[in-house]
């Protein structure tokens, strides 16, 4: 990503999530950004005027396979269209 699009970037996030009202809103999403680029994520917290974070910690894919193959097991398939009512 150029400079200046990631200028673009900081300042497009910043007017949005800078209008969030919850600090703990604006701590996690700026997690999600640090997972991804702490710089950028570094840059966008400056702009708003709030703390620098941390990237977000994830659980391993491993634990999400593990809960699909527990939902197998359910006394419906999740995905099984006949098993699902209308509202």
């Amino acid at each position: 990503m150029s400079d200046d699009a990631k200028e673009r970037f900081v300042k497009n996030v910043t007017g949005h999530l800078g209008s969030a009202k919850s600090a703990e809103i604006k701590a996690r999403q700026l997690s999600v950004f640090a997972a991804v680029d702490q710089d950028l994520s570094d840059r966008i917290a400056r702009a708003m005027g709030v703390p620098t974070v941390k990237p977000l910690q994830v659980k391993p894919a491993s634990s999400a396979v593990r809960f699909k193959a527990a939902c197998a097991h359910a006394p419906f398939a999740i995905n099984d269209a006949k098993n699902v009512r209308a509202h």
